[in-house]
């Protein structure tokens, strides 16, 4: 049996819906997907503010030591239900606590996905302006570098979610890693050719946002352009867990949905969507432009770590300099405006997942390297 772990979030389930079915379909290999519930997993980008503002970054660190311990003590008890003969985490990171307490508790063998090293991070960070807001500090990531090295020394294999994952590994982990991209199923085409059904007043579009951390995904950014009027007479749509900010409730053509079930998102919200609008600060691989290209909706967004991977720069959608604000209120524009080319996107954005983000053809790899080390 092949246990995998991950963080209880949007994204992890939504790859465990893609992958689990194929799982099931292999008689090689029983399966298992275990939850790690996010109390046990983090203190959130508004906790990692509060802290660096007081000036309190050891008590961050302190309390990455409290969550590695939880992290670890729940997925033994975990592992203890199942009897795993194999164990991937989805984020390298997770396996800190079983490698690090490996003189008092047998480990299994494992593999690691990874969206990027600390150590790549760590170098990259005088070139985010406001990385530090969320929890990308020295200290922080220096501990992490130090972690990290036993753990992708000790790993069966490395799966790497993106091309810049496998560029920040060490040399000598190389030999043991391979390209595995995450992936969502399909979106149902006849919900979707119903919702894009819908007229809309002439000259208008939809410009859609969606990220759970306002923040940290430059909703904050995009609010700001609302608010100076650079997308009239444009509707923007935008989902996050995040609370509506006082001043934006009455900015015209702004729909503010809130937490919105991935269902929803996936069957509505971006059907409608004439382009998908990311403008984050940082991030490695969303899963919503994947979710965007299975719809057939071109992205712009910021042209960071494994973002390119997802977004064709110029074929599927536009990716752009982190922090050039005019050059992504253009590029929002030219699509809304220019119908051929936003249909020519749009066509090439669905190729681009039929080929390589689909649940067999993104899973094929590493399902197969676990049925043989599961033989050998």
């Amino acid at each position: 049996m092949v246990a995998f772990v991950g963080v209880s979030g949007q994204g992890w389930r939504t790859y465990i819906n893609a992958i689990a079915p194929i799982c099931r379909q292999r008689p090689d290999f029983d399966s298992v997907f275990i939850d790690l519930p996010k109390e046990v997993s983090g203190i959130g980008a508004a906790g990692v503010e509060r802290l660096r503002r007081r000036g309190r970054v050891l008590r961050m660190a302190r309390r990455l030591d409290a969550r590695s311990y939880l992290r670890a003590r729940h997925i033994r008890r975990r592992l203890a239900e199942v009897q795993p003969d194999w164990i991937h985490f989805f984020d390298h990171h997770l396996a800190h606590g079983l490698v690090s307490d490996s003189r008092r508790h047998v480990v299994p063998p494992f593999s690691v996905s990874t969206t990027g090293t600390a150590a790549a991070r760590l170098s990259e960070l005088d070139g985010n302006p406001i990385r530090h807001r969320f929890g990308e500090v020295h200290r922080f990531l220096q501990r992490r570098v130090r972690r990290e090295e036993p753990i992708l020394r000790t790993a069966e294999f490395v799966a790497c979610i993106s091309s810049y994952a496998h560029d920040t590994l060490p040399e000598f982990i190389k030999t043991k890693a391979f390209l595995s991209p995450f992936c969502v199923t399909s979106t149902d085409a006849a919900i979707a050719a119903a919702v894009m059904a819908v007229e809309k007043p002439a000259g208008t579009a939809t410009i859609t946002f969606i990220g759970a951390d306002l923040a940290r995904k430059g909703g904050e950014r995009l609010l700001q352009w609302i608010r100076e009027g650079r997308f009239a007479p444009h509707t923007v749509e935008i989902v996050t867990f995040d609370p509506q900010p006082s001043d934006t409730i009455d900015l015209p053509g702004l729909v503010w949905h809130g937490r919105a079930d991935n269902q929803t998102v996936r069957a509505e919200i971006l059907p409608r969507s004439t382009v998908v609008i990311l403008p984050t600060w940082l991030d490695s691989s969303p899963v919503v432009l994947i979710e965007a290209a299975a719809a057939g909706v071109p992205a712009v967004v910021s042209r960071i770590r494994g973002i390119p991977d997802l977004v064709v720069d110029g074929v599927t959608g536009f990716t752009v300099a982190i922090d050039d604000d005019e050059v992504f209120i253009d590029a929002t524009h030219q699509l809304c405006s220019d119908a051929e080319l936003r249909a020519a996107m749009s066509s090439k954005a669905r190729d681009h997942y039929q080929l390589h983000f689909t649940p067999e053809r993104a899973t094929s790899t590493l399902l197969d390297r676990l049925s043989l080390a599961l033989r050998g």
